[in-house]
């Protein structure tokens, strides 16, 4: 759901009916313009969500977004998300106060051909941090960056039926300092990781 930036569960998931739902929740952007209200030009959401985990680390969510309706040249979305920890003891090996803080951003468009075809894209930037702490120093500090692209059609063959197709590219980075005290004074090292995916996600549903 977060990939999206949408608090609903319910279509939120990556496969199966997911990408063919018509609903703005499902993860295909060709639906931006499926479900759009004929009676407004354009709407705006602001959101707040949270995650509490056992050990008292939460997690919060607030999400903005802004859509309005192009007429013949579709459906636009603008949306931002923050999400940011409060500071608490991870559990494992080494447990050590914990930090997490993520903004996002993102832009759909979505156009609806007739009633039974639509298509979208979507392009995503998204950066984060996380940081475990020592005392007095950060043991741990992990930068992340990805983007993304994602294109999406829909079909609607019968009245309940819609089939969807959406795929996806995902390009990421993330570097992380390393502070790790040993006996002889502090140990300094950093890492470098990159992603690159290509996926594609069918999906048939009923509604």
């Amino acid at each position: 759901a977060l990939g999206h930036l949408s608090f609903y569960g319910d279509v939120a998931a990556m496969s199966g009916s997911a990408g063919a739902s018509k609903w703005e929740s499902s993860p295909n952007p060709s639906n931006k313009s499926w479900t759009f209200p004929d009676l407004y030009d354009w709407r705006v959401s602001v959101q707040y969500s949270n995650v509490t985990f056992d050990n008292d680390t939460r997690i919060d969510f607030v999400s903005e977004s802004f859509t309005f309706d192009a007429g013949a040249a579709g459906v636009f979305r603008l949306a931002y998300l923050n999400a940011s920890s409060n500071e608490r003891t991870a559990r494992g090996l080494l447990p050590l106060p914990y930090e997490f803080d993520l903004d996002a951003y993102q832009l759909s468009w979505g156009k609806k051909l007739n009633n039974e075809f639509a298509i979208g894209a979507e392009m995503g930037l998204s950066q984060s941090e996380t940081i475990f702490k020592g005392p007095g120093f950060d043991v741990a500090n992990t930068d992340k960056d990805s983007w993304s692209f994602r294109v999406g059609g829909q079909w609607n063959p019968a009245e309940t039926w819609l089939v969807g197709l959406y795929g996806d590219y995902i390009n990421g980075s993330a570097d992380t300092a390393l502070n790790v005290p040993t006996p002889l004074g502090i140990l300094r090292g950093n890492t470098s990781d990159t992603v690159e995916q290509w996926l594609i996600h069918p999906g048939i549903a009923y509604e």
